[in-house]
């Protein structure tokens, strides 16, 4: 019996000590930064990417676009951060995390940069808030966000609501962004005509309005079976270069390419060969730059290549940041500027 204690006793030590160890419940000590207390950036230039530090913990990080070896890492975020997003004035992101809700999606959580603090976006009844793609509304009030199930729905900060949102009969299924202040893009379809109407619209914050974007660059891409893909173009909307950013795919290509096209299609370059998986393009400082993530399949995993950057005028592309530059990392990814 008295043995049967001692081994007790020791195994609890055991445990504790694991518990206790920052480098098993997270990175810990390996994703401390120096230069945390003095980082002092303007939010103009603030980039902010999900931080990989192992597979089951990830973090928000915020670095100088012109210097990305400075930078810091938000410490109170879950284990789980997700495609951050800036709000118009720079001052908050609203980034997914855990918990995960099957049908919903996941969680939402709030930075604000000013304050250094973090928490969860619960409704008025204390429940989480469940979604994906969150698209901030201009003047900072609240936010839209895709529910896989449910569709589109709108949050609003002071009354901590949340409404259905949806021009009509017209089903969205992926939500860019803003175009300007005021105008919304979504892509998605006409339930009254089907998926044949699958296409990239404005509409305005209150879905009063729904108008084609007429370029045929940005037009579903048909399959080899000739249906409508429902693979969408992730537009984002440069208003100083006045050009969509977009990742294209059709059945020719390996993985998807990084393109750009004006409102009208009188304009189109592509800048990568659709050889790798290029996608979720952001516009960098005046329309000068693009950051994306690229993926490439080798057999039988992907290999992440991570956040890369394309000189708009020259054409170049190479890698924005590696990972080795901040302490712990191992991958990084969905860049917003």
């Amino acid at each position: 019996m008295k043995k049967l204690l001692i081994i007790w006793f020791f195994s609890l030590i055991v445990i504790s000590l694991s518990f206790c160890r920052k480098d098993v419940n997270g990175p810990g000590n390996e994703i401390n930064n120096p230069k945390d207390e003095g980082f002092n950036v303007p939010h103009k230039d603030l980039v902010a990417l999900k931080c990989v530090f192992t597979e089951n913990y990830s973090g928000l990080l915020l670095l100088d676009y012109y210097d990305p070896s400075n930078y810091k890492i938000v410490k109170d975020p879950p284990a789980c951060v997700r495609t951050p997003r800036f709000s118009a004035n720079k001052d908050k992101i609203i980034f997914n995390t855990k918990p995960y809700a099957p049908g919903a999606g996941y969680s939402f959580a709030l930075y604000d940069v000013n304050k250094d603090t973090v928490k969860n976006i619960r409704r008025l009844s204390g429940l989480n808030l469940y979604g994906e793609r969150p698209v901030w509304k201009y003047d900072g009030s609240g936010f839209y966000y895709y529910v896989y199930l449910g569709g589109v729905y709108f949050y609003q900060f002071d009354t901590q609501l949340d409404y259905n949102f949806g021009p009509g009969n017209f089903l969205i299924h992926e939500l860019y962004g803003l175009k300007g202040t005021d105008t919304l893009m979504v892509y998605g379809y006409d339930k009254k005509l089907g998926k044949q109407s699958y296409g990239n619209y404005f509409t305005d914050h209150e879905g009063s309005f729904l108008t084609r974007i007429d370029n045929p660059y940005l037009e579903p891409v048909h399959c080899s079976t000739g249906i409508i893909s429902e693979y969408s173009k992730r537009l984002r909307w440069n208003s100083t270069a006045g050009l969509f950013v977009c990742s294209e795919y059709d059945s020719t290509l390996n993985g998807r390419k990084i393109s750009v096209t004006n409102l009208d299609g009188s304009y189109y370059r592509s800048y990568t060969s659709g050889d790798y998986t290029d996608d979720y393009p952001v516009w960098g400082p005046e329309g000068k730059t693009i950051l994306f993530n690229r993926t490439e399949w080798i057999v039988p995993y992907f290999y992440y290549h991570g956040v890369m950057i394309i000189d708009v005028e020259t054409g170049e592309v190479s890698k924005f940041i590696n990972p080795e530059t901040i302490n712990g990392a191992i991958r990084l990814w969905d860049a917003d500027y």
